[in-house]
């Protein structure tokens, strides 16, 4: 069947494309994160990008237990740009991801 009347008959329509967050890897844990999150970031701390990479890593060690715990009760880990208590409105959320770890990103990037 055509997909004209798919849509005629059945009110199928394609799917629409949702929109591809670029991913930046962070480590060797399969954890990531998304682009506009690292820029915000590197805005906040500033170069060297390796540096900004270490601190990422060294909070995720406490934090990914953290947010696999939340996700699990429905809920998602949620901080300040400092990594503390979200406390401001500068804030990034935390998810597993497909990769073993966590995907680091801002609220409006989740679908």
């Amino acid at each position: 069947m055509d997909p004209d009347t798919l849509e005629e008959i059945h009110g199928i329509l394609p799917r629409p494309p949702f929109p591809r967050r670029t991913l930046r890897i962070v480590g060797e844990d399969g954890h990531h994160i998304t682009t506009n999150a690292w820029e915000k970031l590197l805005r906040q701390y500033g170069p060297p990008e390796n540096a900004l990479e270490s601190r990422i890593i060294d909070e995720l060690e406490s934090l990914a237990p953290i947010a696999y715990v939340a996700h699990r009760q429905g809920h998602v880990l949620c901080t300040s740009y400092s990594f503390i208590a979200k406390n401001s409105e500068k804030t990034l959320w935390f998810l597993p991801n497909a990769y073993g770890g966590i995907t680091i990103m801002l609220p409006e990037e989740h679908l």
